[in-house]
């Protein structure tokens, strides 16, 4: 008991760095925090198994090497770790000594080096709140130079991308124009696609212009055809992510796709079945497109504008491969392509 009626556990809250040594120097008590900088403290250890007295340098072997420094500033180190403590010995009226310190830091870094949370410490203890007080400031100041970089990031790229979009809608608009009979279908036609683009940027957006999930990507996409029925598209595939980079050209390719089977194969019907599967192996996309209960189809088509365009967009937009083959049921198509990851 360090004074009549005070508990040694009453030590932890204004002292949670003590150490309470009987008169032979062996430990009753450590505070809370010093125990967690050093667990294997245990009550009846000697004062000397866990810590030496660096100044004034004072060879500690018993009792009188302790009176020698009472109510000097001392500091002391722990002898497993590069913890050191800067306090005073006081002697007690009922026997036995107490060590009143805190840990020796110079630098807000010194609080994240040892570990430590506010909440070890005490109360109101002025040098700890100035340490936590700048490191709150650097936290601050990091957060904020990060975001500035990232903003200028998110400028560029979105610079970079209005520019090649615009490029890809006058593209498409020729392309379109090249494959259509008259005004109203050119219109139908290049509207799908630019709305395909349309979703592929909301989808992005949503994901905050990080990788878009391939799942919600198909759903999307191909859902318009179906006019919100679920017969018609069966898709599945393990949780797979699109890279920013590749989310327009792959949701253009689903769209040319299933813009191919509304006009003349499975969904053309009404009563036609569209698979879509997908999966990652060995750092490659692979999705395959499988139509089945269409009309009959010639064996070799000939390809169209936009069949044209999903081997254009799997091979120079997503340096991938892709191959169609024609059945008597359907179209079948593999699709492969490097996985890439979610930075812009």
């Amino acid at each position: 008991m360090p004074a009549d009626g005070l508990s040694v556990h009453d030590l932890d809250g204004p002292l949670p760095f003590h150490l309470l040594l009987d008169g032979s120097l062996r430990i009753e008590s450590a505070g809370r925090t010093l125990c967690k900088l050093i667990p294997d403290i245990e009550t009846t250890d000697r004062f000397t198994d866990h810590f030496e007295l660096l100044r004034p340098q004072v060879d500690v072997r018993g009792a009188e090497s302790i009176d020698k420094v009472l109510d000097r500033l001392i500091l002391i180190k722990a002898r497993k770790t590069d913890l050191q403590l800067r306090g005073s010995f006081w002697k007690l009226e009922a026997g036995g000594y107490l060590l009143a310190g805190s840990p020796l830091m110079n630098k807000a870094e010194d609080i994240d080096r040892l570990g430590l949370l506010m909440t070890d410490f005490a109360p109101h203890d002025p040098v700890t709140d100035y340490l936590f007080a700048i490191r709150a400031r650097d936290v601050t100041l990091d957060e904020i130079r990060t975001a500035s970089d990232r903003q200028k990031l998110l400028t560029r790229e979105l610079d970079h991308r209005v520019k090649n979009t615009l490029a890809a809608v006058l593209t498409l608009a020729s392309l379109t124009s090249g494959e259509s009979t008259d005004i109203e279908q050119f219109n139908r036609r290049f509207e799908g696609r630019v709305r395909a683009m349309s979703t592929a940027h909301e989808l992005l957006a949503t994901a905050g212009w990080n990788a878009v999930d391939l799942e919600n990507m198909v759903l999307n996409v191909l859902g318009g055809f179906l006019q919100n029925k679920t017969s018609g598209l069966e898709f599945s595939g393990e949780p797979v992510t699109v890279a920013p980079r590749q989310a327009g050209p792959l949701a253009m390719t689903l769209h040319e796709l299933g813009m191919n089977a509304f006009k003349y194969g499975p969904w053309s019907a009404g009563t036609g079945m569209i698979s879509v599967t997908w999966q990652l192996h060995q750092g490659t996309i692979r999705i395959d497109w499988h139509e089945s209960g269409g009309p009959p189809i010639e064996s070799s088509p000939k390809h169209g504008i936009g069949l044209s365009l999903v081997s254009g967009f799997i091979k120079h937009e997503l340096h991938g491969d892709v191959t169609m083959d024609f059945d008597h049921h359907g179209l079948t198509a593999a699709i492969s392509f490097p996985f890439e990851s979610a930075t812009i």
